[in-house]
Parts: C-alpha cells; sequence; structure tokens
C-alpha cells in the first residue's frame, strides 16, 4: 500500500484497520464516488474481497477442526462425490429435499434415507444431512 496517495492510504486506515466494537464488522459504509487517488466503486470492490477471504479463512478453520472428527471411510466418500459431483459432496434435507441437486425425495425415500449410514440422496447420490 506503499504506492496509495495519502488520502487514499488514510482510508484504508480507516475502513479496513479500524477497530469496530466487539470486533463486529461494518454493516454500512457510506462512500462519495469521486475520492482523492481512488473512487467509491474500487473501493467497494476491495471490501467484497477482503470480506470474501474473511469468510473463505473461516470456513477452511472450521473445515480443520471438524476433520480430524470424521471417519477416514466418510471423509474418502465425500472427497470422491465431491470430484464428480461439481465440488458438492453433500447437501442438507430439507422440507424433503436434497440441497445438493434440488429434487423432492419421497416420504419413503425419505425413511430409505435416515436408515443409510452415511444418508444418501436416491438421486444423486450426495450425502445427506438430516
Amino acid at each position: 500500500m506503499s504506492d496509495l496517495g495519502p488520502g487514499r492510504q488514510r482510508l484504508h486506515e480507516v475502513i479496513f484497520e479500524a477497530d469496530t466494537p466487539a470486533g463486529k464488522a461494518f454493516d454500512v459504509v457510506l462512500l462519495d464516488y469521486y475520492m482523492p487517488g481512488t473512487n467509491g466503486v474500487e473501493v467497494l470492490r476491495e471490501l467484497g474481497h477482503r470480506g470474501i477471504d474473511a469468510q473463505l479463512a473461516t470456513k477452511e478453520s472450521r473445515k480443520g477442526e471438524m476433520v480430524p472428527r470424521l471417519d477416514e471411510d466418510l471423509i474418502e466418500l465425500y472427497e470422491e462425490l465431491r470430484g464428480t459431483k461439481d465440488g458438492v459432496g453433500v447437501g442438507a434435507l430439507i422440507d424433503g429435499m436434497c440441497g445438493g441437486c434440488h429434487l423432492k425425495l419421497t416420504a419413503a425415500e425419505v425413511l430409505d434415507a435416515k436408515r443409510t449410514d452415511p444418508s444418501r440422496c436416491i438421486h444423486c447420490r450426495r450425502i445427506l444431512v438430516i
């Protein structure tokens, strides 16, 4: 950030490094379109990228905590499914619908899925979270 003009440098300090109450992120940021050394669109893009990076880091951290507690065969199945199902190996079953393929399971199919370990969608064969 050393190549930024003084106005833009200060903007970065205020937006990206400010301590917020209780560690919460900003809900709203008001920007002018015309700003010294930048514009509001550029700042919004950078805010969006930082938010996505933070969410990804949080999810990777949670995954790192969970994986050691899971059965090795389940992890192997999950990774295999991810490779063949466009990166999505698991789907939540909500109101009888698979979150992976978005197809509805009949009541009998839901019962069958609940009886298997791990539960799998009859249509796409993804692991179901029931």
